[in-house]
């Protein structure tokens, strides 16, 4: 039997994965302190990590993990000062949950966060009390990082150090925003992670460093391997990481006991080891695309290598000249690397698509000049932290060669940005899809000998659009959980995508957290058209941060706006970004009328010679798809529903996110809407949705959702019928 122990190891981690897939999960929600309590909490510190504005602690308390945040204000050098790694902290802080996902796209903070073992943050943390003992160990692995970290940023540019930072001492949260979207837009991103490269760059180094000292075979194995595990305890425990410095420590092990050392075996033993201490990591994309992309390596290569091997015969007719033997050698490490990164896309393409749902088509080609950099860039900057370290006056020129390697790859970056379709706006596959994509990959390596070069090009290429592609069955409209404003996405059976407002008072950069996700994750990379009901920021703000941000990848075809657009002040910034976008402008009143593909629209309001203030400037329109009526009613008041001229519809968007001054009882009882929808902020100042509008909808016979309950609100069209889901699968009036 071959690779009976990597055999058994797979068979532990599919039996991860099965469970986890079929386990319902019933009570594994952690009981949690209420958010907002202020508490108390003891624990003994294991890991610092400093930010632009806050020091992060995190703590152990008995099989807890908590984070504590403490703010860079008052005495809060001289409090972190005092705080070593190891030591037992009280801290005072207010309770704070970590966000669940709410929408189709957006990052789960939670679960993120539960995949470390972590359930509760503590936010204004103040340090009560600091116990004397601590380890000294990861203390001096602390103060060294900081001192590196230091070394760092005081002798390169913020955005540089940044990026040295996060390569070489796996400082993630001193990434520049931008430096960190422009390589994660251009697909080399892994770089920054502390990985293989980085690893066997520093333990093969410190291995080949003691054998030229003379020390012995065994004792430089040994002292090179508690090296990188020193260096792993003081950069964190990432999944990544981990895993490198596990398949490190193997290949050094297998040295040691006289045994091969085998990269599919060692890859199963470090999956195995870390889904035992951390089982959740398999849900992290961290995790996946680390083990895609060496059993990519593993798998795929060999195969590749394989097909497209030279034939005897060019092998046998020897290159003459120098010129001849370097191109011959330079085609020769091209093609290596070229087959290399192959064989990462091909084991990587569906989990990237799958968490980021966006691809950069020329991540390979760029790759191939981006990886060899890297390289250099790690021994230049370990140098310089070494030179640093003994001659503090070395610094700057001592970074130069990294700066000037990282404005190269810099350079890259922005030339492959400016290239055609440089950043695909993919979609989110569906899991089945990636299951099949997996299945078929491994039948096609297995079989590869049966079938043809071209005949496997052609299956490879169909399976790629297959995960990539996905073809619309019906006319979908999502109510985005937006907190205090209002987003509304309908997704036309015929490709055009439409927009109904989109902004938020409450959350904070609204359109790159909670909008631009949930289009990027349905394949949405233009919005045809856009309707804003209202000069309200709760309902223009996101919409204005598309238009001003091109590096979304979101276009705009048509704004549409009310008359009031034409002299209100509160449009303005927002029509001139519109025209800078060559975004096209349109003003529509009562009575317009228009078709989107195989949806009916009409304007009810503004009437053409009121003037509207406030709120009541809001358009209200009504849609129909397939025989279902909808109507969209902005913020507008109690007073000007009366001015509707309405016939039943089946569902109503509840105007001004559910306040008790709108969708009155008359109101109601003139639309007759089977179902209600609502959006509104959690633990909103306002009240809202208000029990007294809930109660009039109730009596009304209507069905209430609302985002503030169940999340975002689904609803699909069908043939005259229609069905409501939401993303917490409640509605509001439904028991919980």
């Amino acid at each position: 039997m071959r690779r009976p122990l990597c055999l058994l190891c797979l068979f532990y981690v599919m039996t991860i994965v099965l469970v986890m897939c079929l386990w319902k999960g019933e009570g594994k929600e952690p009981v949690l302190p209420k958010e907002g309590e202020s508490l108390i909490l003891e624990g003994r510190l294991y890991q610092i990590k400093t930010a632009n504005t806050t020091v992060s602690l995190y703590l152990e308390s008995g099989s807890d993990k908590i984070v504590c945040y403490l703010k860079k204000e008052g005495d809060w050098q001289e409090q972190a000062e005092q705080i070593k790694i190891g030591s037992l902290l009280k801290v005072k802080g207010v309770c704070r949950h970590f966000e669940s996902a709410h929408n189709d796209g957006q990052f789960d903070q939670a679960a993120y966060y539960r995949a470390q073992g972590i359930d509760l943050a503590l936010s204004g943390c103040t340090v009560i009390s600091n116990s004397r003992e601590f380890d000294p160990l990861g203390q001096g692995l602390y103060s060294v990082r900081q001192a590196l970290s230091d070394i760092l940023s005081q002798n390169l540019p913020a955005r540089y150090a940044g990026v040295m930072r996060a390569m070489l001492l796996g400082e993630r949260e001193a990434l520049d925003e931008d430096v960190e979207a422009l390589f994660q837009r251009n697909g080399i991103f892994h770089v920054l992670a502390i990985s293989a490269l980085h690893i066997s760059f520093l333990g093969m180094g410190m291995f080949s460093l003691l054998k030229k000292i003379r020390i012995p075979h065994c004792g430089a194995a040994l002292l090179a391997l508690l090296f990188v595990m020193a260096f792993g305890k003081m950069i964190g425990e990432t999944a990544s990481a981990l895993r490198s410095i596990m398949m490190f420590s193997l290949l050094l092990t297998a040295g040691l006991c006289r045994r091969t050392y085998d990269m599919l075996t060692a890859i199963a033993v470090s999956a195995v080891c870390l889904l035992t201490i951390k089982p959740l990591y398999i849900t992290q994309s961290g995790f996946l695309l680390s083990f895609g992309a060496v059993m990519g390596l593993a798998l795929i290569l060999p195969f590749i290598q394989e097909r497209t091997k030279p034939s005897v015969i060019k092998r046998m007719i020897l290159p003459t000249t120098k010129k001849e033997r370097f191109l011959g050698l330079l085609k020769e490490k091209l093609a290596a690397s070229l087959a290399a990164g192959v064989s990462v896309f091909a084991a990587t393409f569906p989990i990237q698509l799958y968490f980021f749902y966006t691809y950069a088509p020329y991540s390979i080609l760029l790759n191939l000049l981006i990886v060899p950099l890297v390289g250099v860039l790690l021994w230049c900057g370990a140098a310089g932290l070494m030179l640093t370290w003994v001659f503090p006056k070395a610094g700057v020129p001592a970074f130069l060669p990294c700066k000037l390697i990282l404005m190269i790859m810099e350079g890259l970056c922005h030339g492959t940005d400016a290239l055609p379709y440089s950043n695909l706006i993919l979609g989110k596959p569906a899991f089945w899809k990636i299951i099949v994509y997996y299945v078929v990959l491994v039948l096609m390596i297995l079989f590869h000998k049966r079938l043809k070069l071209r005949t496997l090009t052609i299956a490879f290429l169909f399976l790629l659009g297959f995960v990539s592609v996905h073809p619309r069955t019906d006319t979908v409209c999502t109510m985005l959980d937006v907190g205090q404003g209002e987003c509304i996405v309908i997704e036309e059976k015929s490709g055009l995508n439409i927009m109904v407002d989109g902004g938020s008072s409450d959350i904070s950069e609204v359109g790159k957290y909670r909008m631009v996700p949930y289009l990027k994750s349905h394949g949405i990379s233009r919005l045809d058209y856009v309707f804003l009901s209202h000069g309200d920021l709760d309902h223009l703000s996101g919409i204005k941060e598309i238009l001003e941000d091109a590096d979304m990848g979101i276009t705009i075809g048509y704004l549409v706006m009310t008359k009031f657009a034409l002299e209100d002040a509160d449009y303005a910034s927002l029509v001139n970004l519109a025209k800078k976008q060559n975004v096209r402008l349109l003003y529509v009143t009562e009575g317009d009328l228009f078709a989107l593909g195989n949806t009916a629209w009409r304007c009810l309001y503004p009437h053409r010679e009121e003037r509207g203030e406030g709120n009541d400037q809001s358009m209200v329109l009504a849609m129909e798809c397939r025989g279902t009526k909808m109507l969209f009613t902005g913020d507008l008041s109690e007073e000007k529903e009366k001015e509707l001229l309405l016939t039943d519809v089946d569902i109503l968007k509840c105007g001004h996110h559910g306040s008790k001054y709108s969708t009155s009882e008359n109101f109601l009882k003139n639309c007759k809407p089977e179902a209600a929808l609502i959006s509104a902020g959690r633990n909103n100042t306002y009240g809202h949705p208000h029990q007294e509008t809930l109660k009039r909808l109730t009596n009304a016979g209507s069905k209430v959702y609302a985002t503030n309950e169940g999340g975002a609100i689904t609803i699909r069209f069908g043939k005259g019928k229609y069905s409501i889901l939401t993303y917490g699968k409640m509605c509001y009036n439904e028991p919980k």
